[in-house]
């Protein structure tokens, strides 16, 4: 079975402040690339790529774009969210995330709202670095105006987009 996810993108202008953060570090660590964005959901499963087209589709019509606050650059152990930003949960983010439940009807077990700049197993001391490093870098705000949808079947570098949707 497939696995697919809806990602959140950010604007032109923004998706080039992040996406030259994400290229320098995996550049710099030789971990894998990957443009910016936020999981708005995520491991959904399916076997019809058409159909989870179409889902996509109509879900871009109920979507807005999301204006949303980058709220602190953290890092983690978990692979792809070693450096990653957390994002406020505003009520417009939260509405695009249930919307998007309702339309898939796929219920994850939790929804925690991040834009990761890096994935890959780092030590600790590497990703305190790199973060403190990263922090200063990163807008306050940005505002999300694109909906892809991702075949994440597979690891980060084999990702296909299969759609994308500007809201």
């Amino acid at each position: 079975m497939n696995k697919y996810s809806l990602w959140l993108v950010p604007n032109d202008n923004d998706k080039k402040k992040l996406q030259e953060i994400i290229d320098t570090l995996s550049y710099e660590y030789k971990t894998p690339g990957f443009i910016p964005h936020l999981t708005l959901l995520g491991s959904i499963p399916g076997e019809e790529e058409g159909a989870i087209i179409s889902v996509a589709h109509a879900l871009r019509t109920q979507l807005m774009e999301v204006p949303v606050y980058l709220a602190s650059v953290e890092s983690s152990e978990k692979y792809y969210k070693t450096i990653h930003i957390a994002v406020a949960r505003t009520p417009a983010l939260l509405k695009a995330h249930q919307t998007a439940k309702s339309v898939c009807g796929h219920i994850p077990s939790e929804y925690t709202p991040h834009i990761s700049l890096m994935y890959g197993h780092l030590p600790k001391e590497t990703r305190t670095i790199v973060q403190e490093r990263v922090a200063p870098l990163v807008p306050l705000d940005i505002i999300l105006d694109k909906l892809h949808l991702v075949d994440t079947t597979n690891d980060a570098p084999s990702w296909k987009t299969l759609g994308v949707y500007q809201l």
